[in-house]
């Protein structure tokens, strides 16, 4: 008996709670990428180090806001072109409402939208950021090679997968029902076992 008021209250928590959660308007995701189709931004220069980049980058940031953010570091990064592997440290993004874009990269001071060349850095460029990312270019540069970059802005040389992760609270918030349900349905066959002796 005691069980039913336990499980409604703990139900209207849960509800509550995964109703702050969806309106909240921060969100990380995960942008992973394929990109080919370099060409040399001056000429005449080497040919590209690398013809395709693949990698990764997990960011979090709230696409509803009305101002830019700041130069912002990246949650997490798979990267590696003509063999320099960047670190979390190397990378950061910004987002401007204003220019609805997003730039994500490793350039000089930490700013992502700088290429220096004859550097290990690069610059990923989204526009426009919603409902969907849509692949503006790629552009790196490499240690070694001081007269160029190499850039991709070809749409069907990109392509571009954005995945949601759910955020550490979401996934402790899951948790916790899953076992506050697991908790009432023990106490609820308890409770139905006791009224079986008594009768």
């Amino acid at each position: 008996m005691h069980a039913r008021p336990f499980g409604s209250a703990f139900a209207g928590c849960f509800i509550v709670f995964c109703l702050a959660s969806a309106n909240a308007t921060t969100i990380t995701d995960m942008i992973s990428f394929d990109i080919s189709g370099f060409v040399a931004t001056n000429t005449p220069a080497p040919p590209p180090p690398q013809s395709t980049v693949t990698g990764s980058v997990t960011i979090t940031f709230d696409p509803l806001q009305t101002t830019s953010t700041p130069i912002t570091p990246v949650d997490a990064v798979n990267l590696t072109i003509a063999g320099h592997t960047y670190s979390i440290s190397e990378v950061n993004f910004q987002y401007s409402p204003f220019q609805n874009a997003l730039v994500i990269g490793a350039g000089p001071a930490g700013n992502p939208n700088n290429i220096v060349f004859g550097d290990n850095n690069f610059q990923l460029a989204f526009k426009p950021v919603s409902p969907l990312l849509t692949f503006d270019l790629f552009e790196y540069a490499a240690s070694g090679i001081s007269s160029t970059a190499y850039i991709s802005s070809n749409l069907p040389d990109a392509t571009i997968a954005v995945s949601q992760v759910p955020e550490p609270g979401s996934l402790v918030l899951l948790g916790t029902a899953l076992a506050g349900f697991g908790v009432i349905r023990r106490r609820r066959k308890g409770g139905c076992k006791r009224q079986g002796l008594m009768h």
